[in-house]
């Protein structure tokens, strides 16, 4: 038998250092022995790690270099390593080959096979035995949720099977909310943007996916801006009838499925009633407002000016499409105009 030798193994390593790390080389060289050799033994691990240390002393002691390294180290280079231990991945091979066996059943052979192959059982035993006989073999494989699951099906009551397909179906069918049922949760529970993506990513990770993206809930948000608002330093407002579209146009689209149980729905005319309204409030917070422009005392009062619309009905009739719920509530009021300025009688 050729004798695996010290220098075998580190002149392999010094050739391809560059790739692979000692211990690959170690075993590379262990298995090409064992096939050459016939046999199936290794070395310890306290060994490989004593060599491998041992390599690495000597190496740092004639300073890295190839030549000094090999005139310094003859005779410890030129002893046999020491092969005595069976190497447990033959067995491990081994295993995998009689898995690969039982699962050449389900993964290499057609449905038709496999009716044809189960054939003589089906004929010979009960639906119930087979069952019963699926179950045990799941134990003893180790794979117990599946002998329960298996059990629960087809050994209980009749209606056991329909109720955990239900279950199942129910549970890997979760409904996502729209962008905008989930921008009028965020909104209405004062959540911020970190808030929002922790919780989408903990449904993730449960496999829910209830929350849309949060790119997707800010699309939704810039849409419900009206177009031509105009911001300076202090105050915010909009064209009355940018106003009035874009909020027509918003319910509209929100109410599209009212709309379309109207016959010829689309050559209609609609007509939006609303009320408008002002208010004043004060003392706001005057941190990171302008320093100059207008006096203190008014900068801590601010004065709105709102719409509400009231209902969409079909013009010339008395057909109501749509209906505020709440017309006195703040949620449906929308700004017109925002301004640091103080409420006067007129």
């Amino acid at each position: 038998m050729e004798s695996l030798t010290r220098r075998i193994v580190i002149m392999k390593y010094l050739a391809e250092s560059k790739e692979k790390t000692f211990d690959m080389v170690l075993q590379t060289e262990i298995k090409h022995h064992q096939v050459v050799n016939n046999h199936h033994r290794t070395m310890k691990e306290p060994r490989k790690k004593y060599l491998r240390d041992e390599y690495l002393r000597r190496w740092a002691k004639a300073n890295r270099t190839k030549s000094s390294f090999l005139s310094q180290n003859k005779n410890w280079l030129d002893i046999t390593l020491v092969l005595d231990t069976e190497d447990d991945s033959f067995d491990q091979d081994r295993e995998k080959r009689t898995r690969r066996a039982e699962n050449e059943f389900d993964i290499m052979q057609s449905e038709r096979t496999k009716r044809r192959k189960t054939e003589e059982l089906r004929k010979n035993y009960s639906g119930d035995q087979l069952a019963y006989a699926v179950q045990m073999k799941l134990r003893e494989c180790g794979k117990k949720d599946a002998a329960k699951l298996c059990k629960e099906a087809t050994l209980t009551s009749p209606t056991r099977p329909k109720k955990i397909l239900n279950k199942v179906n129910s549970e890997s069918q979760h409904k996502q909310l729209s962008p905008y049922h989930a921008l009028c949760l965020q909104l209405n529970r004062g959540m911020s943007k970190a808030t929002y993506c922790l919780l989408r990513s903990v449904q993730k990770e449960h496999n829910c996916r209830l929350f849309p993206s949060y790119a997707r809930v800010l699309e939704a948000k810039q849409s419900c801006y009206p177009p031509g608002m105009l911001i300076d330093d202090f105050d915010m407002k909009l064209p009355l009838q940018a106003l009035l579209d874009h909020t027509a146009t918003r319910l509209i689209e929100l109410q599209r499925e009212a709309f379309e149980l109207l016959p010829n729905y689309l050559e209609r005319k609609y007509e939006m009633i609303t009320k408008y309204g002002f208010d004043g409030s004060g003392g706001q917070a005057l941190y990171s407002l302008p320093a100059s422009g207008i006096d203190t005392a008014t900068e801590s009062k601010l004065f709105a000016t709102f719409i509400c619309p009231i209902t969409i009905k079909v013009q010339d009739t008395n057909i109501i499409v749509w209906q505020n719920p709440a017309p006195s509530s703040p949620i449906y009021c929308r700004p017109l105009h925002l301004q640091f300025a103080k409420e006067t009688p007129e």
